[in-house]
C-alpha cells in the first residue's frame, strides 16, 4: 500500500493528535463483534501503520479486551472527549491501527480488505472488489 502524502488526525476535541509520514501497511474494515460493539456500527475502518513511524501528541487511555482472534486488543480513547483514535494489537506489536474517522482527511482512507466477514451483519454492504477474510489476518 502506498500513499504520496502524510497522514494526520486526532480526537474530536484536539487534545490528542497524531501524524505519520510512513506509508500505511494496510487499510481495512474489521467486522468482528468487538469492533462492531466498540464502534457502534457495522465495522471498524482501520489504517494500519508501523508503530515506530507514528508521532502521537497527547495521551490516550486504553481499554484492553480479548478480541475474536483470541489475542488482546487495546482501544485508545481520548480521556477528554472519549473519541476512539487507535488500536494496539497483541498479535501485531510493531503496528498501530488508526481509526479512519479520526483522520484529518478521511478521504485518504481506501480500504483494500474486509476481515472477520463471518461476523458481518446482513445489512452491511461490503465493497465486492475488496479482499475478504472470514476471520482475521494470518500472522
Amino acid at each position: 500500500m502506498s500513499t504520496s502524502h502524510s497522514l494526520s488526525g486526532g480526537c474530536a476535541c484536539g487534545a490528542v493528535r497524531y501524524e505519520t509520514n510512513v506509508n500505511p501497511v494496510l487499510m481495512l474494515n474489521c467486522h468482528c463483534r468487538a469492533c462492531q460493539s466498540a464502534s457502534g456500527s457495522a465495522y471498524a475502518p482501520l489504517v494500519v501503520v508501523p508503530k515506530d513511524g507514528l508521532r502521537l501528541l497527547g495521551e490516550l487511555r486504553y481499554h484492553r479486551k480479548i478480541g475474536d482472534s483470541g489475542k488482546a486488543v487495546e482501544r485508545g480513547f481520548c480521556p477528554n472527549c472519549g473519541s476512539q483514535v487507535a488500536l494496539k494489537l497483541e498479535r501485531m506489536p510493531d503496528v498501530i491501527a488508526l481509526q479512519a474517522g479520526s483522520l484529518a482527511d478521511p478521504a485518504q482512507y481506501q480500504p483494500s480488505m474486509d476481515i472477520f466477514t463471518e461476523s458481518a451483519q446482513p445489512w452491511d454492504h461490503m465493497n465486492p472488489g475488496s479482499r475478504k477474510c472470514q476471520q482475521g489476518l494470518a500472522v
